[in-house]
């Protein structure tokens, strides 16, 4: 009987080693498409040099949609765009970018009206555009998009300019250059955000290579 409780107390320390090095766990994870070119790379990086055995499950959505899946416990944490609604979970900001007006095919002489952003995916970057941007006319009512490569495809599509953070890559460029075209005074903040009250060690890895950031 001793022999058997010196053999689970091992067991239960090995359980906890193994629990550190992130072995046997699944770390899910969402990130929008902008973080994921500003700085999912290079914080999963680090997170892998540290725990080289966990497993990751990365997904892709809207801020609206991870901060969601990130509150209702279907993901563990989301690289998203603040701010965050939900009172039960934490925040590190990251990241701010200026953003720019791009139009991929401009007609001489005439504007057309701005590619729209779904205003219940992404309400705050539509207040600013409506708040900071008052000259860039109406939005066009035939498009509207959830991502910001949705509107670089409308926008090479003809269908007018759109509004996408100034340094994210425009795969439709020959040399995949950024877009750059016309910043404005807008800027889009990113986060990492959490469940204030999982304390596993592989999310608070996460979060601690995210503060260091």
């Amino acid at each position: 009987m001793a022999r058997r409780i010196l053999d689970l107390a091992e067991e239960a320390v090995d359980a906890a080693r193994g629990a550190e090095k992130g072995l046997g766990q699944t770390l899910r994870l969402g990130m929008t498409q902008i973080a994921a070119v500003q700085v999912v790379v290079p914080l999963l990086e680090a997170f892998r040099r540290e725990h080289p055995y966990a497993r990751i499950r990365l997904t892709e959505g809207t801020s609206a949609e991870l901060e969601a899946e990130v509150e209702q416990n279907l993901i563990d944490a989301a690289f998203l765009h603040p701010p965050v609604h939900q009172p039960s979970l934490s925040e590190q900001h990251l990241a701010t970018q200026r953003l720019a007006k791009y139009d991929a095919r401009p007609r001489p002489g005439k504007v057309p009206p701005v590619i729209r952003y779904a205003r219940p995916e992404a309400p705050v970057l539509m207040a600013e555009i409506d708040r900071k941007d008052p000259d860039r006319g109406p939005f066009n009512s035939t498009v509207e998009v959830d991502t910001a490569l949705g509107a670089l495809v409308l926008s090479e599509a003809g269908y007018g300019p759109c509004i996408v953070p100034e340094r994210f890559p425009n795969p439709f460029e020959k040399t995949n250059a950024e877009v750059a075209d016309e910043p404005i005074d807008i800027e889009l903040g990113t986060s990492l955000v959490w469940r204030r009250l999982d304390r596993r060690p592989t999310v608070m890895t996460l979060v601690a290579i995210a503060r260091r950031s």
